[in-house]
């Protein structure tokens, strides 16, 4: 499997940025057209710290800009670039696996939910999944459904409250704290470094930030789409190396990733039973041993 690792993480890095402007086009001047030209300026505006030799930050913004256009739009401008046939033929065959990220990190959703007329898409808020607990949603009254305030990740104020806009403020003024908060990734030496601050930067300020209004129901946040769709990106890039390399017209599209879940039994036992009678050092022996179970969860992960 020959991989051209900074193409590889270019096509990660694009699937982690390429709605990141359905965010900024809220309430961001310079930003309020179309969400993947927000993206792509978003970009531009900041590549002096955003690019780094570990991918090609032109290709990023490449991907990133044309991951919702048609294959005419994007070959006449890979022309217009002076690309190659073949350069061009692979581009083309990178944007599909963008796009084919996308469309599996949303495609849960019900086309019958979507176009709710009545909401201002660009103040909607994220609804609470614990709002549609119940056996039947469609007994889930408008009035009932609680709605994350958006705000900066905090333990004190990421509760659901009863809302049902946000104000023109708060976006305004968590837009700017991420702006403001865009590290210079030159310094960093390995791309697993450059993902990382990117996931928390994006947990931070868009854990809140509902991925798509068009629904009824919007209680996906746009870090765990654009997440998901990074982790695709990443499965159907090394899936198909092999037409990407070849230009395969056709790519197999049986077992392109597999979703793995897992548990294991005995956790609460295990933190909990802390020797009876004994109170000294008892709370440290509880974060000990819940830190334990949060880092075995996060090695296992990493061995599969």
């Amino acid at each position: 499997m020959d991989i051209d690792v900074k193409e590889y993480n270019s096509v990660v890095l694009g699937a982690l940025l390429h709605d990141v402007g359905k965010f900024l086009h809220r309430g961001t001047p310079g930003y309020e057209g179309k969400h993947y030209v927000a993206s792509s300026d978003f970009i531009k505006d900041n590549i002096g710290k955003l690019k780094n030799d570990l991918y090609d930050i032109d290709l990023v913004r490449f991907l990133v800009y044309h991951h919702h256009n048609g294959n005419d739009e994007i070959e006449n401008e890979l022309k217009s670039n002076g690309k190659s046939v073949e350069e061009r033929e692979r581009i083309l065959r990178l944007v599909k696996l963008i796009k084919d990220a996308d469309s599996y990190s949303c495609i849960e959703r019900d086309k019958a939910d979507q176009d709710k007329t009545d909401k201002d898409k660009r103040r909607s808020p994220l609804d609470s999944i614990f709002s549609y607990v119940n056996l039947d949603v469609r007994k889930v009254k408008e009035e009932s459904i609680s709605r994350y305030p958006l705000n900066s990740l905090n333990p004190l104020r990421s509760f659901p409250a009863d809302i049902n806009l946000l104000s023109d403020e708060e976006i305004k003024h968590l837009i700017n704290l991420f702006l403001n908060n865009i590290p210079d990734f030159r310094q960093y030496k390995r791309f697993d470094d450059v993902i990382n601050v990117w996931l928390n930067l994006l947990e931070e300020y868009t854990w809140a930030v509902p991925s798509d209004t068009r629904y009824k129901i919007s209680d996906i946040s746009l870090f765990d789409h654009l997440k998901t769709s990074a982790a695709v990106s990443a499965c159907l890039y090394k899936r198909h190396i092999t037409e990407i390399n070849s230009n395969k017209k056709i790519w197999k599209r049986q077992y392109e990733f597999v979703f793995v879940g897992g548990d294991f039994s005995g956790i609460q036992d295990y933190i909990f039973n802390i020797t009876s009678g004994e109170t000294a050092g008892v709370s440290k022996r509880l974060r000990a041993r819940s830190l334990f179970i949060t880092l075995f969860s996060e090695i296992i992960i990493h061995r599969i």
